[in-house]
């Protein structure tokens, strides 16, 4: 459902072709299953709506989708920050892992005390580059991005914010989609509840009541389904395809 929904949205460009889409996927609180939402939409945008994308994982300290998919991390994403001038097409044919048919990871792995200068400048020429070569780019970005480089948020054409049905979420969901809707009017905001166990602290009718908005998906919590993928080295997508997370994914 979530993919489709960022495929209806495509715009097409003045000559008829559809122009490329930033999404920009973010967790209200840590835990939530952020990585886990943006590595099985980047997935199926591949494989089953044939789009050419780019998953880029932000966390350039200890994100995890490089581990995820059992890919070795580059140090591509560093360097596009140490230079940006250099990210063009070429650079992104190289630096970036083939996962799939059309599928490209970015993601690297860089030492904690190694101190990698990012600014708006520089995440903005990232997603402009992104939008260039790739019908769909999916960033997994840190909470603290919102504070650090705010302005990544404005190249966003759709902002997917990841929560669990707790009151801790529905405080800071509310609080983040305010912030995130006020500097980026034009991007639409997509609520995703997950990791949604037997007794949640609320319902989901109360969670859409108190955020003012509908829940475009809701997934349960299947710890065991996750661990067999990631055993795999693959996307829950890619190795059950069935699972409920995936039909309305």
């Amino acid at each position: 459902v979530l993919g489709e929904i960022l495929a209806r949205l495509e715009q097409p460009g003045d000559g008829g072709k559809p122009l490329g889409r930033v999404v920009g996927v973010i967790g209200a609180r840590g835990g939530v299953g952020v990585t886990t939402i943006a590595i099985n939409t980047a997935w199926m945008m591949a494989e089953r709506l044939s789009r050419r994308t780019a998953l880029v994982d932000m966390d350039i300290y200890s994100g995890n989708i490089a581990l995820a998919l059992d890919i070795e991390p580059t140090r591509g994403l560093r360097e596009a920050f140490d230079d940006p001038e250099r990210v063009d097409q070429v650079f992104l044919q190289n630096a970036m892992a083939k996962f799939g048919k059309s599928l490209h990871v970015l993601a690297t792995e860089e030492a904690f005390d190694d101190a990698v200068r990012m600014t708006d400048d520089k995440v903005l020429m990232l997603a402009d580059t992104m939008r260039a070569n790739f019908d769909m780019s999916i960033l997994d970005i840190p909470r603290h991005f919102v504070m650090r480089e705010p302005q990544l948020f404005s190249r966003c054409d759709d902002i997917v914010i990841v929560t669990e049905l707790t009151l801790q979420s529905l405080r800071d969901g509310n609080r983040l989609a305010r912030l995130l809707a006020a500097r980026n009017r034009q991007a639409k905001v997509h609520l995703v509840a997950n990791r949604i166990g037997p007794k949640s602290d609320i319902t989901a009718k109360e969670f859409e009541a108190g955020m003012e908005a509908k829940l475009r998906c809701a997934f349960p919590l299947d710890p065991k389904a996750m661990a067999r993928a990631s055993l795999k080295g693959q996307p829950l997508a890619g190795s059950e395809p069935r699972h409920r997370m995936i039909v309305d994914l």
